[in-house]
């Protein structure tokens, strides 16, 4: 097998993993086409612009993934009133206000501190030790530690600010065109290595974007589901406020959904051209032109090829449709 961006063989020595859809958006199909060496060198720059966008951070929230090195359920960033106001969540991803605590010091006894009950106590502890610390150098003194004071008091909480909903549609561009020409190396092989618009796309994915490309030519149709994101928002918004609630009487912690979702990738052949549609959790949709001329293919109108995965029930899936024998066998599960 040869690598889908360099041509060179790939090895056991070389193979790297790489997801066709992005980890941090819960992709679950791993590539097995990509070297090591090219996927150091593929330009990521969208990835941590989108990571960033509350969006796309209350997608994932809403979905239940989690960060990519830590495991911890990942939260949503929220812009508060109150500064000593944050959002955190615990390990099994119920996610919650608290607010940071309060510290008292009269320079002769011991720091007090006064505590919201809802703080994770690994972050309460690490914050404690290092405020302490600051206060104990400042007054030229011994460590006397710190005494909690309560641990029940409910602090005060603010209002969220309004937090402007927007996605670039030139960063949603290289990500689609990153999706769209794996998607299509994969299914079409070397045959499309030297296909004019392959090579435009290889250029802007491992210069992170720095090539040039007329997004409006190639990639289109970028919509933003807004009935199903905001039902996303709104659901881990009034998580956010049960579970603070709950946290404070012991009550029933709960989940934004059941962490189900699908994403979709179809290889479609219109007009003499081939298209790669491309739908993340249903929410955020596009179109890509992958090549203008694909006569030599022999392809009939219509799908080509559709790649369906996500998660059910806890466990990872794909699935793959096509008619196309040819096309269905270069695609396998790594």
């Amino acid at each position: 097998m040869e690598c889908i961006f360099c041509k060179n063989e790939i090895t056991e020595s070389n193979l790297s993993v790489e997801h066709i859809i992005p980890k941090f958006l819960g992709g679950t199909y791993v590539l097995n086409n990509v070297c090591k060496k090219c996927n150091s060198e593929m330009g990521t720059d969208f990835e941590g612009e989108l990571s960033n966008n509350p969006i796309i951070q209350f997608i994932q929230a809403f979905y239940l993934l989690k960060q990519r090195k830590s495991k911890k359920p990942i939260v949503p960033h929220l812009g508060l009133k109150i500064n000593n106001m944050n959002v955190d969540c615990d390990n099994e991803g119920h996610i919650f206000f608290y607010s940071n605590p309060v510290i008292t010091d009269d320079g002769d006894i011991k720091v007090n501190a006064l505590v919201d009950k809802n703080m994770p106590q690994e972050k309460l502890d690490n914050m404690l030790d290092t405020k302490v610390s600051r206060l104990n150098k400042k007054n030229n003194r011994e460590d006397r530690g710190y005494e909690i004071i309560s641990e029940n008091q409910k602090l005060e909480y603010g209002e969220i600010e309004e937090i402007e909903w927007s996605l670039d549609s030139s960063v949603i561009g290289q990500l689609f065109i990153k999706i769209a020409y794996e998607f299509a190396s994969t299914a079409l092989g070397q045959d499309y290595f030297n296909d004019k618009v392959a090579k435009l796309f290889r250029d802007a994915i491992k210069n992170g974007g720095n090539a040039f490309i007329p997004l409006e030519k190639y990639v289109y149709d970028i919509d933003c589901n807004k009935e199903m994101l905001q039902g996303c928002i709104d659901k881990v918004l009034e998580v956010i406020f049960t579970n603070t609630e709950s946290n404070l009487c012991d009550g029933e912690l709960i989940y934004p959904s059941d962490g189900n979702y699908i994403h979709e990738i179809s290889l479609n052949y219109d007009c003499g051209a081939l298209f790669v549609d491309i739908s993340l959790f249903g929410i955020i949709k596009g179109c890509v032109c992958v090549c203008e001329d694909v006569d030599n293919f022999g392809f009939e109108t219509g799908e080509l090829i559709k790649l369906v995965m996500g998660i059910n029930d806890g466990e990872s899936f794909y699935e793959i449709y096509s008619n196309y024998d040819e096309l269905k066998n270069k695609f396998t599960y790594f």
